[in-house]
């Protein structure tokens, strides 16, 4: 078992009776998709982006999860897009900044990742 599999299993043994610690719940998303389980990882991160989502630093790990499951809810699609179109404020500078339309899709200015490709297709 790698170190990812026994950190899954010991935060969802321990997250699984705490599901009101917020930040608990984070961690076992973000572990649940970097261990490779992104169907789980994804519904998991869509409750919790669901209770706040102004966390700018779950939204990388979100396309992630979406891009590697083998599909996505309506919901999880309405979330992706929730995420482009939104406003969100950078702390720090005081200024609203749009987030790009590459947002959601994986892809990085100039080029299409395979997993952006991916999930381009399955907005389609």
């Amino acid at each position: 078992m790698g170190r990812l599999a026994a950190a899954l299993l010991w935060f969802e043994e321990f997250g699984g009776g705490n599901p009101k610690d917020a930040e608990l719940q984070v961690r076992l998303a973000q572990v649940t998709v970097w261990s490779g389980a992104y169907a789980k990882g994804l519904d998991r991160l869509e409750k919790v982006l669901n209770a706040d989502f102004q966390q700018p630093v779950l939204w990388p790990t979100y396309v992630d999860a979406a891009s590697g499951a083998p599909s996505m809810t309506e919901t999880q699609r309405e979330l992706a897009l929730a995420h482009r179109y939104a406003a969100t404020f950078h702390q720090g500078r005081g200024r609203a900044i749009a987030l790009p339309d590459t947002v959601g899709l994986g892809v990085h200015p100039g080029k299409r990742t395979r997993q952006g490709r991916r999930l381009a297709k399955r907005r389609q």
